[in-house]
């Protein structure tokens, strides 16, 4: 996933998990960014509609 990795670039701390939505098989990534690292991402939150 492009944002994980970008987010690794940046050395920011996440914590990611999966959540059915829709049923079993329509999965969707949550990603959860951690303290005032949030302060550092609000260009990536445009981007991806976060």
């Amino acid at each position: 996933m492009e944002l994980l990795t970008k987010l690794d670039h940046r050395k920011i701390t996440f914590w990611k998990d999966e959540i059915p939505h829709q049923g079993l098989h329509d999965r969707r990534i949550r990603v959860f960014v951690f303290g005032c690292d949030i302060q550092e991402v609000f260009d990536l939150q445009k981007k991806y509609s976060i």
